[in-house]
C-alpha cells in the first residue's frame, strides 16, 4: 500500500493508533472483535447484531463491497458517541482482510432510511476516516439507495455528482439510486458490477446481514480465543476481576507499544543520522575535490611566478647591457666632439637622461626571443616609415637607428640642431645683387635663426 516507503507506512502506522486511541479510548489496545470483550463493547456489538452492516462477496471488477443498513437502527436512536465511526473503522479492519480490497479497493452502499425512520444525519467523520487510508484499503465508488424519492430527483442528483466527478470535487464515483421495484434497482446495479447478492432484503437482495453478523462473531472469537481465555484464567486464578485483568493487560499493551515507539524513534534518529552522515561525508568529498583543484592551480600559478620571475630577470639584464652599450657609445660622443655648448660640459645627468629617452621614445627593448637568442626592439619614432615596428637584432650586432641619434646628439650638442639637419647654411646667400634683397634675404634669415634657435632649446629641454 505504501509501495514499500518504510518512511510512509510507518507514518501510517502512527495515525492508525492516533485514530485508534481517539475512537475507542482506553479500549483502544484491545482486540478488534465483536467479542464485546475488545474494543467495541456489547451495545456496539447488538448494532451488528441488528444487521446494520455487512460484507459481501467481491463484484464484477474484482473490487469489495461493503453495505450500510441505516434502516436496522432503531427509530429513535442517536449516536452516543462515534458509535457510526467505531462500526466503520471495524468493518475497514473486516475488508482490509480481503486482497481484493487492499489491491482493487471497496464500493460502498448505503440504504438510506425510510421517511418515518429518520435518522440524524450523517457527519463527515466516517468519510474522514476513509478518505485517511490508515487502513489500506481505498474507496472506489459509493451507491445511496433512496426509498420514496422520485426518479427524477435522482437522476438530477447523478448528473450533478458526475459534474463533481469530473472537476475532482469528489475523488470517487458516487450514484444516487432510486428504489421502485426490485427489477429496476437489481439493473441499475448491475451497470457496476453489482447484483443481488450486494444487496439487502429489503431492496431486492439476497443478504441477510444479521446472518453475517453471526457469522463474523464466531470467526472473531475463535481467533481471539486465546486472548480472552488467557485474561479470565488469570481472573480466576488471581481472585481478580476480569475488567481489572483487562486493565492491567491495556496497561501493559501501552508500555509494549511505547517500547515499539522508543525502538522505532531510535531507528529513525539512527537513520537520520545515517543521512546526515552520508551528507557530510559527500560534502567533504566534494570539498576535498575542490582544495585539490586549487592547490593544482596554486602550484600552476606559482610556476608561472617563478617563469614570470625568470623572464623579467632576463629581461632586466638585458636591458642593463643595452642601457650600458648606449651610455658607452654617449660618452663617447661627449668625449670626442670638439666645439660643445658650455651648458653641456660636466653635465652628470646627460649621459642617463639622454639614454633612458633614448630607450624609452625612441627605440624600447621589448625582450630577447628564446628560440633564436635575438633581441627584440619596438621603434617608437615614424622617421623611417614604411619599416616594421619590431626589430630583430642577432647578439652583438649594432643597436638600430644608435648612429642616427648620435649623429644628431652630436649636432645639438654643438649647437648645429636642427639647422644643419635641415640643410641650411647660415653663410648661404640667396641669389640677388641688390642690396634691397639681401636685406630681405638678411632679416629672413634672422628670424629663421630665431626659430630654430627656439626649437633647439625645447629639444634640449627635452633632452
Amino acid at each position: 500500500a505504501c509501495e514499500y516507503d518504510f518512511w510512509a507506512a510507518a507514518k501510517k502506522l502512527c495515525a492508525y493508533w492516533q485514530y485508534r486511541l481517539e475512537i475507542f479510548g482506553s479500549r483502544y489496545n484491545l482486540p478488534m472483535d465483536l467479542s464485546g470483550e475488545g474494543a467495541l463493547i456489547e451495545e456496539e456489538v447488538d448494532l451488528f447484531k441488528r444487521g446494520v452492516a455487512f460484507v459481501g462477496p467481491v463484484d464484477g471488477f474484482g473490487r469489495a463491497v461493503f453495505t450500510f443498513e441505516r434502516e436496522n437502527f432503531e427509530a429513535d436512536w442517536i449516536d452516543p458517541g462515534d458509535v457510526k465511526l467505531k462500526v466503520i473503522f471495524y468493518m475497514l479492519h473486516v475488508l482490509a482482510e480481503q486482497e481484493a480490497a487492499v489491491s482493487n479497493g471497496f464500493v460502498a452502499i448505503i440504504a438510506c432510511e425510510t421517511e418515518k425512520h429518520a435518522k440524524s444525519a450523517p457527519d463527515g467523520k466516517p468519510m474522514k476516516l476513509v478518505k485517511s487510508e490508515i487502513i489500506p484499503v481505498r474507496i472506489r465508488a459509493m451507491h445511496l439507495i433512496s426509498f420514496g424519492a422520485s426518479s427524477t430527483t435522482g437522476r438530477a442528483l447523478n448528473l450533478m455528482l458526475s459534474f463533481m466527478k469530473t472537476w475532482s470535487f469528489l475523488h470517487f464515483r458516487v450514484r444516487m439510486h432510486t428504489f421502485e421495484t426490485n427489477g429496476t434497482i437489481l439493473s441499475d446495479f448491475g451497470e457496476y458490477g453489482l447484483s443481488s447478492i450486494h444487496l439487502p432484503e429489503r431492496a431486492g437482495g439476497s443478504v441477510d446481514p444479521k446472518k453475517w453478523a453471526e457469522e463474523r462473531i464466531e470467526i472473531d472469537k475463535k481467533r481471539y480465543a486465546s486472548f480472552h481465555s488467557h485474561t479470565k484464567v488469570d481472573a480466576c486464578a488471581n481472585g481478580q476481576d476480569p475488567a481489572t485483568i483487562v486493565e492491567q493487560a491495556r496497561l501493559d499493551t501501552q508500555k509494549k507499544l511505547k517500547r515499539r515507539l522508543d525502538e522505532l524513534r531510535e531507528l529513525s534518529e539512527e537513520y537520520s543520522n545515517e543521512r546526515e552522515l552520508a551528507r557530510l561525508e559527500a560534502e567533504v568529498s566534494d570539498l576535498a575535490k575542490k582544495n585539490g583543484k586549487l592547490r593544482m592551480d596554486h602550484g600552476y600559478l606559482q610556476v608561472l611566478q617563478r617563469l614570470g620571475s625568470f623572464v623579467v630577470n632576463d629581461y632586466d639584464k638585458d636591458r642593463l647591457c643595452i642601457r650600458n652599450i648606449v651610455i658607452l657609445a654617449l660618452a663617447k660622443v661627449v668625449t670626442e666632439t670638439p666645439g660643445i655648448l658650455p651648458c653641456y660640459r660636466d653635465n652628470n645627468c646627460l649621459l642617463p637622461s639622454v639614454t633612458e629617452w633614448f630607450l624609452t621614445h625612441r627605440l624600447v627593448f621589448a625582450g630577447r626571443d628564446s628560440s633564436t637568442n635575438e633581441l627584440i626592439f619596438s621603434r617608437e619614432d615614424d622617421d623611417v616609415p614604411g619599416e616594421e615596428r619590431l626589430i630583430r637584432v642577432n647578439p652583438g650586432a649594432e643597436i638600430p637607428g644608435l648612429s642616427a641619434f648620435l649623429e644628431r646628439l652630436r649636432l645639438g650638442l654643438q649647437g648645429k640642431l636642427p639647422c644643419q639637419l635641415l640643410g641650411i647654411d647660415d653663410t648661404e646667400d640667396t641669389l640677388g645683387g641688390d642690396s634691397r634683397g639681401k636685406e630681405s634675404t638678411r632679416c629672413a634669415q634672422d628670424k629663421h635663426r630665431r626659430q630654430e634657435r627656439a626649437k633647439r632649446v625645447k629639444l634640449l629641454k627635452r633632452l
